[in-house]
C-alpha cells in the first residue's frame, strides 16, 4: 500500500491543527515569557483569529460550488447514458428528469450524443435539441419530436414508427 491510501482529509485536517496549536503555545511564551495573561493572549490573536475564520469561510464556499458543479456534470453524465438505454423505462424516466429539473433537453447538452440502441418509444422529445446526435439501431415508435432540432442527425436503421 502506498501512503497515500493512507492519508485522509480528517487526518491532514487533524495534523494541521496540532501544528497549528504547538505554534499558538510557542510563539505566545516566545513573544511574552513572564507567561500567561488572557488579555494579552486576546490582544495578540483576535485580529489573526478573525482574519482565519474569513479565510475559513471563504474556502468552505469555493469548494461547496465546485462539489456541486461537479455533481451537476455527474448528474447530467448519467442522465444522458440513461436515455440511451435499451430499458425504455429508464430512458424515458431520465428524459422526464431531465425535461423537469434541468435544461439539459434544450441547451445543447445532447448535441452529438450516441443513443445507438435506445429504447425511445413514446418519448417526448419535443423542442429537443439533438442536433448531430446519433440514433442508429434505436427504437423511436410513437416518439414525439416535434419542433425539435434534427439537424445532422443519424436514424439509421431506426424504428421511428409513428414518430411525429
Amino acid at each position: 500500500m502506498k501512503i497515500w491510501d493512507y492519508v485522509t482529509p480528517r487526518k491532514v485536517a487533524i495534523g494541521i491543527l496540532v501544528i497549528g496549536f504547538s505554534i499558538l503555545i510557542f510563539g505566545y511564551f516566545h513573544q511574552h515569557p513572564e507567561g500567561w495573561n488572557w488579555n494579552t493572549f486576546t490582544s495578540d490573536f483576535y485580529a489573526n483569529v478573525s482574519t482565519e475564520l474569513i479565510s475559513i469561510a471563504i474556502t468552505v464556499l469555493i469548494i461547496d460550488n465546485l462539489n456541486t458543479h461537479h455533481e451537476n456534470r455527474s448528474e447530467k453524465k448519467r442522465l444522458i447514458l440513461e436515455m440511451g438505454s435499451p430499458d425504455n423505462g429508464i430512458a424515458l424516466r431520465a428524459i422526464q428528469i431531465m425535461r423537469q429539473e434541468h435544461t439539459y433537453l434544450t441547451d445543447g447538452s445532447l448535441k452529438m450524443q450516441s443513443f445507438w440502441r435506445a429504447n425511445l418509444n413514446d418519448a417526448e422529445l419535443y423542442s429537443v435539441n439533438l442536433q448531430s446526435a446519433n440514433f442508429n439501431y434505436a427504437s423511436m415508435v410513437g416518439t414525439q419530436l416535434y419542433w425539435a432540432n434534427l439537424k445532422y442527425v443519424v436514424f439509421w436503421r431506426t424504428n421511428m414508427e409513428g414518430a411525429f
